[in-house]
C-alpha cells in the first residue's frame, strides 16, 4: 500500500513538473489589432477646415474600430458609422463633429480635445482588456479595448489663416508696332535696298 502511494505521489509530481517546466506549450499573449493614429491637416486658407487624417489601420478589422472624442477626461461621444466612413475617406473635419457646441465655447482654443481609438471586441477575444466607456452623448460603449490615444487635437482657426498670394502670371509684352516698307531708291547715284521701318510702341524686350 505504501509503495503504491509513493508511486502515485511521484506520478503527480512528474505531471506537475512537466506542466510548469515547459512540458506543454504555454499560452502566448494575444496581440492586439493595429492602433490607428489620428492627426490634423491644418487649413491653408480661411475657407478650409481642420481635416482629420487616420493612418496605421488594419483594413481587415476596420469595421471594429471605434473613435471616441474626449474633452479632458470626459468622454463626449463616439463617431457614428457615417462619420467613420468619412474619416476613412479623408473628408471628415473637426468642425463637423462639434454638434451643438459639445466641444466647448471656443473650439480652436480648447487644447484638451482628443480622440481615443478603441477596438469593439464583439467576439470577446480580448476579454481581459475590456473597458466600458460612458459617453456624455449617445449609448455607452461596452467591450471596448483601448488601442491608442493620439493626444490633443491641435486645431487652427481658419479665420487666422493668411491666404497664400495669388500665383504670378507673366504678362505678354506690349506691342503696338507698325511696319512700313520703304522701297529701294537711288540716292546720289547710289542704289539703296528696300528698308523696313518700325513705328509705334514696342517693349524693350521684344525681338523680331
Amino acid at each position: 500500500m505504501l509503495k503504491k502511494l509513493n508511486t502515485l505521489v511521484i506520478t503527480i509530481a512528474l505531471t506537475v513538473g512537466a506542466l510548469v517546466g515547459g512540458g506543454y506549450p504555454v499560452a502566448q499573449a494575444i496581440e492586439l489589432p493595429a492602433a490607428p493614429q489620428i492627426s490634423v491637416k491644418a487649413p491653408t486658407t480661411p475657407q478650409e477646415k481642420n481635416l482629420l487624417v487616420v493612418s496605421g489601420m488594419d483594413e481587415s478589422v476596420k469595421g471594429s474600430y471605434r473613435f471616441v472624442i474626449y474633452n479632458g477626461s470626459q468622454a463626449l461621444r463616439q463617431l457614428n458609422k457615417s462619420e467613420r466612413e468619412s474619416l476613412y475617406a479623408g473628408t471628415l473635419t473637426a468642425e463637423s463633429l462639434d454638434k451643438n457646441g459639445v466641444f466647448g465655447k471656443n473650439l480652436y482654443k480648447n487644447k484638451n480635445l482628443t480622440i481615443k481609438v478603441y477596438y469593439f471586441d464583439k467576439a470577446n477575444k480580448y476579454r481581459e482588456k475590456h473597458t466600458t466607456v460612458n459617453l456624455l452623448v449617445g449609448t455607452t460603449l461596452t467591450k471596448a479595448v483601448l488601442l491608442n490615444d493620439s493626444g490633443p487635437l491641435m486645431l487652427t482657426d481658419p479665420a487666422t489663416v493668411t491666404p497664400p498670394p495669388p500665383p504670378r502670371i507673366a504678362t505678354a509684352p506690349v506691342v503696338e508696332a507698325k511696319f512700313d516698307l520703304v522701297p529701294a531708291q537711288c540716292v546720289n547715284k547710289v542704289a539703296e535696298d528696300n528698308q523696313l521701318k518700325v513705328t509705334g510702341k514696342v517693349a524693350a524686350n521684344v525681338r523680331f
